[in-house]
């Protein structure tokens, strides 16, 4: 079974720092490791992981995106 860290990302844009939160695998989930996430229009590049947060294996990942999913369509305008 995989496992996976929800991590917060950092990546730098000219003067700009974004921030994003996102499920990593676990042999990615290493603070200070630069890496590449997958988006609809294909790898991003450039991600370092500035924090490690909680484990969970594949099939709760899969359930939390789910009801990530759910909760936004009845609170998005």
């Amino acid at each position: 079974m995989e496992y996976f860290y929800q991590c917060k990302l950092e990546k730098q844009n000219g003067d700009e720092t974004i921030t994003l939160v996102s499920w990593i695998p676990e042999k990615g989930a290493i603070q200070g490791k630069s890496i590449r996430i997958k988006r609809d229009s294909g790898w991003d590049y450039g991600w370092v992981v500035k924090e490690k947060g909680s484990r969970a294996d594949e099939k709760e990942v899969e359930f939390f995106s789910r009801e990530y999913k759910k909760w936004r369509s009845v609170t998005d305008i």
